[in-house]
């Protein structure tokens, strides 16, 4: 992996451990967990053997996605203001389910 840091019984087990990780798919918390790893030091090993490295990692799976948001003008419609401040503009007949669950999680 890095030719920068030197070859040692404990950063070879680190290598070992690292290369699991990218062929097992799972997440690093994942991996750390089931194989009774500590996280912070698999993040510490990870940077430290894969500074110097073009290998590519994985991409992280956060589980989010990526929304683009468009300005809009006035789209008209009801504007509701929350007690603590926060607006909710542009409520219609065909939005209020959503509407209706951000209340509840604000409730």
């Amino acid at each position: 992996m890095s030719e920068q840091y030197p070859d040692t019984p404990r950063s070879t087990y680190w290598r070992k451990q690292l290369s699991a990780w990218r062929t097992s798919g799972q997440s690093q918390q994942g991996f750390c967990k089931q194989q009774g790893l500590s996280y912070a030091q698999f993040q510490y090993w990870r940077r430290k053997l894969t500074a110097s490295t073009t290998e590519e990692e994985p991409p992280a799976r956060s589980g989010f996605v990526t929304v683009r948001h468009r300005p809009m003008e006035d789209a008209g419609g009801l504007t509701l203001v929350l007690p603590n401040g926060a607006e909710l503009r542009g409520i219609h007949a065909d939005n209020l389910s959503v509407v209706e669950s951000l209340l509840r999680l604000t409730a």
